[in-house]
């Protein structure tokens, strides 16, 4: 007698003594995939990061980003990124803060997850092979697992989910979806090839209609076109952003701004035909400054440097004449 004939060794035999196997059932532990993830694909290899920033940011729409946080599976659609560069890039952190240099310069694939203004954070993805810094900051998902723990994440109510337009206030924008999927700083540095934050390529693979325009929220370098999403999708935070001016005004916007009719004056003529206030000023006797209406106020001749006032004549009865302005 062997060991594989004894009870409850090398497990159930059939009739030609071969080794039957039987299907395992899942523990009262085992978590089922949630019904929205069944779209995401594989989880993305460190070669795909191992790219320049711009072609990252391009191929990352579409993708899968899941969140296991907080014991709750949610996950988005990628629909919206900008690529950041190095120093030669103003607007990155590579350029302004170097408290990031680790992370920026180092093998792509890993979280970078950043406090703006103090208060929200952003998550960004590190492209590029080690010692050429570059990064993709995820902008909009398109919500697909886990709406209901992304709406309480959120602080809206649970039915805010139910139409279009309010399921594009989960996680329309960088700040929307890091609070919606429970990211926080303590991701920082997190590989996004495993653990509880991940990103998946689409099942099956499809074709994504991409647009590209300037980087919108920033201060520096947005003549850059390095802003990419999906074109025609309601999840994207905003649409195309024009050049834009000194004033923070899209050129455009300003321009039409500029062609309206200005108000008119009680005379009739626009204030583009009258005077400005400093011609006003230059065309005032004696250098005397305008009232509140625009009409001169006298002063005496003192104040103003020139020569005595003769005494008005008198009208007969001891009183003066009262002088003419």
């Amino acid at each position: 007698m062997t060991a594989s004939d004894l009870p409850g060794r090398g497990g159930p035999r059939d009739a030609g003594g071969r080794r039957s196997r039987a299907r395992r059932r899942p523990g009262p532990g085992a978590r089922a995939r949630p019904a929205g993830t069944a779209a995401a694909g594989a989880v993305l290899p460190p070669a795909f990061y191992q790219r320049p920033a711009p072609d990252v940011a391009r191929d990352l729409l579409g993708c899968t980003l899941v969140s296991r946080l907080g014991r709750t599976t949610t996950a988005g659609r990628i629909v919206e990124t900008e690529a950041y560069l190095g120093p030669e890039d103003g607007a990155s952190h590579a350029a302004f803060r170097p408290g990031s240099h680790g992370l920026l310069y180092g093998a792509g694939g890993v979280a970078y997850v950043f406090s703006a203004y103090g208060l929200h954070a952003c998550l960004n993805a590190i492209a590029g092979p080690p010692g050429t810094p570059g990064c993709v900051l995820i902008r909009a998902l398109e919500p697909v697992a886990g709406l209901a723990a992304m709406a309480r994440r959120r602080g809206l109510p649970p039915g805010r989910h139910a139409s279009p337009r309010e399921l594009r206030a989960l996680t329309s924008g960088p700040a929307r979806l890091t609070q919606a999927l429970g990211i926080t700083l303590r991701e920082n540095g997190a590989d996004l090839g495993r653990g509880a934050l991940t990103i998946h390529a689409p099942r099956p693979p499809a074709p994504v209609d991409v647009a590209s325009g300037r980087r919108i929220g920033i201060t520096r370098a947005t003549e850059l076109p390095l802003r990419f999403w999906v074109r025609g999708n309601p999840f994207v935070s905003r649409g195309p952003a024009g050049p834009r001016t000194r004033r923070g005004m899209p050129g455009p916007q300003r321009e039409a701004r500029r062609a309206r009719p200005r108000a008119r004056w009680r005379t009739g003529a626009s204030r583009a035909e009258s005077p400005g206030r400093t011609a006003r000023l230059r065309a005032l006797p004696d250098g005397r400054r305008p009232g509140p209406r625009g009409r001169p106020q006298p002063r005496s001749a003192r104040a103003a440097g020139g020569p005595a006032r003769a005494a008005a004549p008198s009208r007969g009865d001891g009183r003066r004449r009262p002088e003419a302005v």
